[in-house]
């Protein structure tokens, strides 16, 4: 009966040696375990906001570089219409004069707002 009863257990690697674990070594193990993953304590809720704060500031201002990146390109997409002369019809150039002029105030804005939004004149490289 012995025989039967050591058959059923688990073989464990234990550094170079085969050991038998049973049932009480398993819920010792699962104790060890969660003790060790509880180590770490989370950081207090004032704390964990400030850095979610700080993430999504982060976030604004590259959403704010990706909008002055678009407008630059827009801005350059029309001057070269404006420049292509009699390739393109009066309207069409037209309107991409008045695009460009009105894009250049628009980005001169946005500028002045990224400023003040809090990141500096990093906010505009």
């Amino acid at each position: 009966m012995e025989k039967a009863t050591s058959m059923r257990q688990q073989p464990e690697v234990s550094g170079a040696s085969l050991a038998r674990r049973g049932p009480a070594d398993a819920a010792s193990a699962l104790e060890k375990r969660t003790t060790l993953l509880g180590v770490v304590e989370p950081p207090p809720p004032g704390l964990r906001a400030h850095q979610l704060f700080e993430e999504a500031r982060a976030a604004s201002v590259e959403h704010l570089r990706a909008l002055q990146l678009a407008i630059a390109t827009v801005r350059d997409l029309s001057d070269e219409i404006v420049r292509g002369g009699e390739l393109y019809t009066p309207g069409l150039r037209e309107l991409a004069r008045s695009l460009t002029e009105d894009l250049f105030g628009k980005a001169k804005t946005l500028e002045l707002l990224s400023l003040r939004h809090g990141d500096g004149p990093r906010a505009l490289a």
